[in-house]
């Protein structure tokens, strides 16, 4: 594809969803480092938008609701915010503890709530991603995705490397553990929120497939 290195690995993609023609990748360049690359035109073409980001490597990107100019994306540097669509980027990591940052979510619903999973320091929880807090009730723990309800940002998961689902109810302040119906020693590799009905969560274990009617309350294991 034109504008992309030969030798990219992707790590993220974020689509703008008033104009899907819009693109945003985060990926690794073998040899020289990673970035944000990104389309207007649907992906037939990219360009390098990287200015005050640099070249680390990028988990994770997403897209602000109320204004699709602002994007964040998790780097192993922490966190990058743009408010230009990808064309200037400023590091907003103060809190953050210089930590790794493997997952980055907006709220849905437009408010200003950034959550932000990290290496080892749990989910960091930040207004337009500044002046970042996180909770002791993950800290030390390895955060691979966090997912927010779209219908209340105060709701979100955070997927922990080699362990199962966390669950906030209160924008990030506390959370517990929501795995009953899941074998113990079995780990959850990703999850999903079905956007139709918010209380419906599927996860990918280790063993097959899981579903929860009941917003991660009771799990049971289907058939795929």
């Amino acid at each position: 594809t034109a504008g992309l290195p030969s030798r990219i690995s992707t790590s993220a993609l974020a689509v703008a969803p008033s104009q899907p023609s819009i693109v945003y990748l985060g990926g690794y360049n073998h040899g020289s480092g990673g970035g944000v690359w990104r389309s207007e035109d649907g992906g037939r073409s990219w360009t390098f938008a990287a200015d005050g980001l640099g070249a680390p490597i990028v988990d994770d990107l997403a897209i602000d609701p109320t204004n699709e100019r602002i994007l964040y994306a998790a780097t192993w540097d922490g966190v990058y915010r743009s408010e230009n669509g990808g064309e200037h980027w400023t590091l907003t990591s103060d809190g953050l503890e210089a930590r790794r940052a493997f997952s980055v979510a907006a709220d849905p619903r437009g408010g200003s709530r950034v959550y932000a999973g990290t290496n080892g320091g749990g989910v960091y929880v930040g207004e337009r991603a500044q002046d970042w807090r996180n909770s002791p009730d993950l800290e030390g723990a390895g955060i691979s995705q966090v997912i927010v309800d779209p219908h209340d940002g105060r709701v979100a998961y955070a997927k922990v490397i080699f362990d199962r689902l966390f669950k906030t109810t209160d924008g990030g302040l506390t959370w517990h553990s929501i795995w009953t119906g899941i074998e113990i020693t079995e780990e959850l590799v990703s999850a999903t929120i079905d956007p139709r009905q918010p209380g419906r969560l599927l996860a990918g274990a280790s063993d097959g497939l899981y579903v929860t009617q009941d917003r991660g309350e009771h799990w049971r294991r289907v058939s795929v």
